[in-house]
């Protein structure tokens, strides 16, 4: 065998080895599955927002609907978002 085979050998076996500890230490520093799996508690602070958040979500879901039906009816931002939200036209 010669002499550079065996370097690339050695070299391959060296990258290799030191990978494998490197995942190693990785995979240690993650949370284990049981703190993953467990159930987080969120404040009700947070969960009255994502509550808005999706109930004009449905609004607009339900404006959407409404409007595919009429044909070419169109609702202002106003009235999704609340005054003051229409963008400034042009000119």
């Amino acid at each position: 065998m010669k002499r550079q085979d065996l370097n690339e050998r050695i070299f391959d076996e060296l990258l290799k080895e030191a990978s494998a500890d490197y995942i190693e230490e990785i995979n240690s520093q993650w949370s284990s599955e049981e703190e993953l799996t467990s159930e987080h508690t969120f404040s009700a602070d947070f969960n009255k927002r994502m509550e808005a958040i999706f109930s004009k979500k449905r609004k607009y879901e339900r404006i959407i609907k409404i409007t595919a039906i009429i044909p070419n009816c169109s609702f202002p931002t106003e009235y999704l978002f609340g005054p003051g939200t229409l963008p400034a036209l042009p000119g």
